[in-house]
């Protein structure tokens, strides 16, 4: 069995239950009916939903997780703080740039004046 054909098994059975969630709400007027017309039509439009999440590779189908990658920039995020211990092995941060920035002549929301 292909890939092909076990999403088309899978994209139809989570159609037919929407299907048969309207023809319940259709023929079946009562409190149950209703009941159950809303489970199949909401169950059926869920699995479309996570089908497709999952053919687009947004959902991770496989149980076992995948190891960590170290991070870009250096930081463990799984590490816990040490905002108070020196660290020998970092170097002293820098400081901040800053830059001096000309004050605008009118703030937001305030009219430009005529000269």
């Amino acid at each position: 069995m292909t890939d092909r054909d076990r999403r088309t098994i899978r994209y139809g059975a989570a159609g037919l239950a929407v299907l048969a969630g309207a023809l319940c709400a259709a023929a079946l007027t009562d409190g149950v009916g209703n009941t159950l017309a809303t489970a199949l039509i909401g169950g059926g439009l869920l699995a479309i939903v996570i089908f497709v999440l999952r053919d687009m590779g947004l959902v991770d189908t496989s149980g076992k997780p995948e190891p960590r990658q170290p991070s870009r920039n250096g930081s463990d995020p799984d590490r816990e703080s040490t905002a108070g211990a020196s660290q020998p092995d970092h170097p002293p941060r820098q400081a901040r740039r800053t830059v001096s920035v000309r004050r605008p002549d009118r703030m937001r929301g305030r009219r430009r004046r005529l000269r």
